[in-house]
């Protein structure tokens, strides 16, 4: 099909790694923050400036998270503990935050480059697949997320990595070092973790079941005993608040319903997951566009999975064969754990359709004879890619950080008081500064009792509130007799401001 000299191929690489990183740059500096991003920043911002680790832009009187204040145990803490590090030698903003994911976005790519290029044998369909995940509008997104889900997932990939190459040089340490990597996953976020874990462990048994000895069991266990260790610490510090913080986050919005009934949470991701991430269910908040031409990419990826089943060259070849029992795996783990099946944990995924979506591409283009066949599904491949590229580009080109974000902190900069408590999205304190004055509670003072100087609705209030008025009408009703009791005085297309005084007229942005 194609070839490369030693010297196009690295030139290759490095315009492609060039593009991912100018994608992934736009979308950064041009997203709004959302509320995750700005909860998962606050506890590493005050690590390093008050030397505690808790979350004070959430009221645990608001929300039942025994001291949140003090302590931050509902998310695992080794994303957090990164950030700290990473502002102390970047400095603090919502762009560093962002470009930490950036950095393990590169790590990712370049891990599933050489797990490809280990498991097939060329080079080549490595570099199809590096091509098509650079671009790829899932990647992009996660990757110029603050969320953990790009680093629990690149280490995920760093785990396989390691295994496949080192498992001929020294089985031991392979197993101990790729186990290693699967503890930090996990440790970062558990559907990550959990999907490391099972396909790590499946590519041992694939492998080298008969290699295995119970010290190399002894070995696979040690990270676990560490890791464990490490975080027993510091939940020792306050197993009180570990315990109901922990529990609130794992049961949230029924996360672990499924373990009772797994075979709904197959039925699920096609009926929720996959239409949401590939634009069959409508707009997120504050979004244009025709959003539901992203299913063509759900058309590649499809097209890549069967493609590859149907395709005898990959289902004979024990590399690229052990790349549909990976999918398999992985769609299971996401499938039975992720009862929420939020668009976030198709990273721990789409990297393994892109593969397959490669290998099949590249196979079928070697055995095509005719070269306008061979032209015409090259095209084909490239437009997938084209399109992608071209999303992520309208999604830039919208700007929601400095059309829409911004505009409303300034209006909160420009009218309210040091005093005044504004209860809004945890988003707001990338532009304010995280003040003491900021509190993040979805029902507006319900538990809390607490009477904001400003509330401020945007796109993840406004659905948190739609669900209230379905499943808790009690806290609906609140919300709407507390907003009667305010003036609105901003308004956007997505954010809207409300203040308890009379004297402010309405300002639209």
């Amino acid at each position: 099909m194609f070839t490369f000299t030693k010297n196009n191929f690295m030139l290759a690489l490095l315009a492609l790694t060039t593009i991912y990183l100018l994608l992934a740059f736009a979308s950064a500096v041009t997203e709004r923050p959302g509320i995750d991003e700005g909860c998962f920043a606050n506890p590493a911002l005050n690590l390093i400036r008050s030397g505690h680790f808790g979350t004070t832009v959430l009221d645990s009187s608001a929300n039942g998270l025994t001291r949140i204040e003090q302590r931050t145990y509902w998310v695992m803490p080794l994303h957090l503990l990164l950030q700290a590090a990473w502002y102390k030698v970047f400095g603090f903003s919502l762009f560093t935050m962002r470009g930490m994911s950036i950095f393990w976005g590169l790590i990712a790519l370049f891990s599933w480059f050489f797990i490809l290029k280990t498991l097939s044998g060329s080079r080549e369909m490595a570099l199809l697949m590096f091509f098509l995940m650079s671009v790829d509008y899932i990647f992009i997104n996660i990757a110029s997320s603050g969320r953990m889900d790009m680093m629990s997932a690149a280490l995920g990939a760093l785990s396989f990595l390691t295994y496949l190459k080192l498992r001929e040089k020294n089985l031991y340490l392979a197993i101990l070092l790729s186990q290693s990597l699967v503890v930090c996953s996990g440790l970062t976020h558990p559907n990550g973790g959990l999907v490391a874990f099972f396909g790590s462990l499946f590519l041992v048994l694939y492998f080298d079941h008969n290699m295995l000895r119970l010290k190399h069991l002894a070995f696979g266990i040690i990270p676990y005993i560490v890791g464990g260790a490490c975080w027993l610490i510091y939940i020792m510090q306050d197993p009180i608040a570990f315990k109901v913080q922990f529990t609130a986050n794992a049961t949230m919005s029924g996360r672990l319903s499924l373990l009772s009934a797994p075979w709904r949470g197959f039925f699920l991701e096609f009926q929720k997951r996959y239409p949401l991430v590939f634009g069959l269910s409508g707009h997120s908040a504050g979004r244009t566009g025709p959003i539901y031409l992203k299913s063509i990419v759900l058309v590649a990826y499809l097209t890549g999975v069967i493609g590859s089943l149907l395709k005898p060259d990959i289902r004979r070849h024990k590399g690229l064969k052990a790349l549909l029992f990976l999918t398999t795996i992985s769609f299971c783990v996401l499938a039975i754990f992720d009862g929420q099946k939020l668009h976030y944990n198709m990273i721990y995924i789409a990297p393994l359709y892109v593969a397959l979506l490669s290998s099949w591409g590249y196979v079928s283009l070697n055995e095509y004879k005719s070269k306008p066949l061979k032209t015409l599904f090259a095209i084909s491949l490239l437009g997938v890619a084209m399109f992608q590229a071209g999303g992520i580009f309208l999604r830039a080109a919208q700007n929601s950080y400095s059309n829409d974000y911004l505009p409303a902190v300034n209006y909160l900069k420009q009218h309210a008081l040091p005093s005044d408590l504004i209860m809004g999205s945890a988003a707001l304190g990338f532009g304010l500064g995280f003040p003491d004055n900021l509190t993040d509670d979805v029902r507006l003072g319900f538990f809390s009792g607490k009477k904001p100087d400003y509330i401020v609705i945007e796109g993840e209030y406004d659905l948190a509130h739609q669900v209230y008025k379905e499943k808790a009408p009690e806290i609906y009703s609140h919300i709407l007799k507390t907003l009667k009791d305010y003036q609105l005085v901003y308004v956007s297309r997505t954010f809207r401001i409300y203040h308890r005084s009379n004297e402010h007229k309405p300002s639209t942005n």
